[in-house]
């Protein structure tokens, strides 16, 4: 480790000259999955290009509630990039894993536990960054909760990624969405710049803050897309058929399963498929409806190139009208047609892709869903026109010039 992290921390294009930073803290996000199409994993594929990068998230992807008590029990056996400890990932990527029992903790609250995580979050990066030689390290912020950690003096440049509005789950209390609505807000002061993915974030963090918050959109990894995507015009990839469509996602309370029930009854002689889901009760009745588990992003992207439109079935509510929805990206990088329900980033995208992404009333679905499928050929969109994760990294990460240096790892 020693070896890789003397490597590492020069990088491979180094040279003698100063730099605003020498290398980059991912701080939070999923555990490490680079196959997750995931914007932090995006971000964070993209800066490790070109500069060296630490990641520092949980080991265990499986919500709190699937989890048993024998787990915490059973020993570590995985070992590299995404297992407890500091170790090596791909090329220049470090990985700081916290320790297993952290899995177990909820990061907000309460508050005894989101401080226990703090000073052993504190602690380990430290010691880390140490390690391998990190002397000026500018901070990526997707871990909201710790606005502690980001007021740390040995950051050059703090940039808060702003990609959900995670103080507006439906499942939380009054109590934890103040908490988070708080924690937010102090990580958002103590940052040098803070950006939203969507229009309703960027507006909501504005008016709490002095400053107004830029809006950085998703983007897609086109480079990676192009290899996954069958090289075939449209009406060749279409062998499957016009009446196929697919949704790919989390099936959780924003999807209006209401909705998706009653298109997949009144279309019998479509075929659905699901993508990420490996049950959904409400629709094992219907033999028009294909279930298919968690797959990395090229099988996904390969997969939906199978599909003439893909699907946004959203609720409309102030969560989901604060999102901006990758998949919308993905669908139109695979060749897809867009159906969404109304919803301010994917009104956006209809503006900005017409003819290729759909918006319509949940009454108006089954109806828009046959005339796309009986329209004329719309060729696919170019992924240039696609709005780029390697362009977004770049965007997120530049530090104006009247900025200065914070300080060094002491």
């Amino acid at each position: 480790m020693r070896m890789w992290a003397q490597r590492v921390a020069r990088g491979p294009n180094a040279d003698d000259g100063e730099n605003d930073h020498d290398s980059i803290v991912v701080f939070g996000g999923p555990p490490y999955q680079p196959s997750a199409n995931q914007t932090s994993m995006q971000m964070l594929k993209e800066l490790s290009s070109s500069i060296p990068v630490l990641y520092v998230a949980r080991t265990d992807p499986r919500p709190l509630s699937t989890r048993r008590l024998s787990d915490l029990l059973r020993p570590v056996r995985k070992v590299g990039p995404g297992s407890p400890g500091l170790t090596q990932g791909e090329g220049n990527l470090a990985v700081l894993g916290l320790p297993a029992w952290c899995n177990w903790l909820p990061l907000v609250t309460p508050e005894p536990a989101r401080r226990l995580q703090l000073f052993v979050i504190r602690l380990l990066l430290k010691r880390a960054l140490r390690e391998i030689g990190f002397k000026r390290p500018a901070l990526l912020v997707y871990w909201w909760m710790f606005p502690e950690i980001v007021r740390l003096q040995c950051w050059s440049w703090r940039v808060f990624d702003v990609i959900d509005r995670h103080w507006g789950y439906e499942y939380l209390n009054a109590g934890a969405r103040s908490a988070n609505w708080s924690l937010a807000l102090r990580t958002a002061r103590s940052s040098d710049r803070t950006v939203a993915v969507s229009d309703g974030l960027a507006q909501e963090l504005t008016r709490e803050l002095d400053s107004p918050v830029p809006v950085l959109p998703n983007g897609v990894d086109v480079r990676r897309v192009a290899v996954a995507t069958p090289q075939a015009p449209p009406e060749g990839r279409r062998q499957y058929g016009r009446k196929r469509a697919a949704y790919v996602g989390g099936w959780n309370r924003r999807v209006d399963v209401e909705l998706f029930v009653h298109v997949v009854r009144s279309l019998p002689d479509w075929q659905f498929t699901v993508i990420g889901v490996e049950s959904v009760p409400e629709l094992s009745e219907f033999d028009n409806v294909r279930l298919i588990g968690d797959l990395s992003y090229d099988e996904v992207i390969a997969e939906l190139s199978k599909s003439y439109i893909g699907l946004v079935p959203f609720r409309v509510n102030e969560y989901t009208k604060a999102s901006s929805f990758l998949k919308v990206f993905d669908y139109l990088a695979a060749g897809m047609q867009v159906l969404s329900t109304p919803l301010p980033a994917t009104e956006a995208a209809q503006i900005r892709f017409p003819g290729h992404v759909h918006v319509a009333l949940a009454q108006d679905w089954v109806a828009m869903l046959e005339r796309i499928s009986s329209a004329d050929d719309v060729l696919a969109l170019d992924l240039a026109l696609l709005p780029s994760t390697a362009q977004r990294a770049i965007s997120l990460m530049t530090q104006p010039q009247e900025n200065v240096t914070r300080g060094r790892v002491s």
